[in-house]
């Protein structure tokens, strides 16, 4: 097994995933480095997207379906399932775009 020693933090992970059963020792210091670095480099890659929710007043009103048509959908597959948050019924509007666009990426 080889032992690599980081004296620098300059070298990538990927450098190091380039060797077959290697021991990396590090101190402190350089793990809380390399974690932030990781960190800051995975937090750049995600962006958060607001869901908006609608509840089935909403969604009835705004694509011109009735209720029981939402509820019965839902059911048997067709339309995506409420979430429940709290004691409501809401629906992803994204969802909702996905079923009505489907060649439209991105809801």
């Amino acid at each position: 097994m080889q032992k690599i020693i980081l004296k620098s933090s300059k070298m990538k992970v990927n450098e190091i995933l380039n060797y077959p059963n290697v021991q990396v020792v590090l101190n402190i210091a350089d793990l809380k480095e390399l974690f932030l670095q990781w960190q800051s480099e995975v937090s750049n890659d995600v962006t958060p997207v607001e869901e908006v929710y609608l509840t089935p007043d909403d969604v009835a009103s705004k694509y011109h379906v009735s209720k029981v048509t939402l509820w019965r959908n839902a059911k048997s597959g067709t339309w995506p399932k409420p979430v429940k948050i709290g004691r409501k019924a809401l629906y992803r509007k994204s969802e909702i775009e996905k079923v009505l666009n489907p060649d439209k990426i991105g809801g």
